[in-house]
């Protein structure tokens, strides 16, 4: 069973998201925010990482580049999902090394496709 640690703040989204992942049996870790997150990361060793771009204190971009900097944790497919659609946001995304990038909201096969494709490729 994979293990997919998703970073978000949004109660609700972060619900929405393990519900979803849990329907097709994938253990699901959570964190609040990007700390937790990180230290998450770092305790369990998930196969796949999602997380948000726009939280307090430590934003997705500070998680991409620490999690990216430890030798650990770099091989983690890391996926952005955020609200900021815009072209340049998701560029910037991919620029700063993360996987895939997907937009707020977003449909579940949508979801499913980018998971097996980075896992699969892993």
């Amino acid at each position: 069973m994979s293990k997919i640690l998703v970073i978000e703040d949004d109660v609700k989204v972060q619900e929405s998201i393990s519900d979803l992942l849990e329907t097709r049996n994938f253990e699901v870790l959570m964190a609040n925010n990007g700390k937790d997150g990180i230290l998450k990361a770092i305790e369990e060793k998930p196969d796949l990482i999602i997380c948000d771009i726009m939280m307090a204190s430590l934003n997705g971009y500070s998680v991409l580049h620490s999690v990216k900097s430890m030798p650990e944790l770099e091989s983690i497919p890391f996926v952005f999902l955020s609200a900021l659609a815009e072209q340049k946001y998701v560029n910037m995304g991919i620029e700063k090394g993360a996987d895939h990038y997907l937009v707020k909201p977003f449909r579940s096969e949508e979801l499913f496709s980018v998971i097996n494709e980075l896992l699969n490729k892993s």
